[in-house]
């Protein structure tokens, strides 16, 4: 599964994003999936967020001169 989450930047550090991860996951394992992945830029400070919540780096890559990174999280 693929997750996305954009919050407005007054819930940022509120435990809002780990709720909604929860959540999703929560759902995830009723449906027997086993795993959920991000992509983010790899300077992106969302990034610690999602080492936070279990998420791991899997790949890296450029694109259009950006370096990328997926990160997932096996359920």
């Amino acid at each position: 599964a693929h997750l996305h989450i954009n919050l407005s930047s007054g819930l940022r550090g509120e435990g809002v994003g780990g709720i909604l991860i929860n959540e999703t996951i929560s759902k995830l394992l009723t449906q027997k999936i086993k795993g959920v992945h991000i992509i983010t830029a790899a300077d992106a400070r969302n990034k610690s967020f999602y080492l936070k919540n279990c998420f791991t780096n899997v790949f890296e890559r450029v694109f259009n001169n950006t370096p990328l990174i997926l990160m997932g999280r096996s359920l």
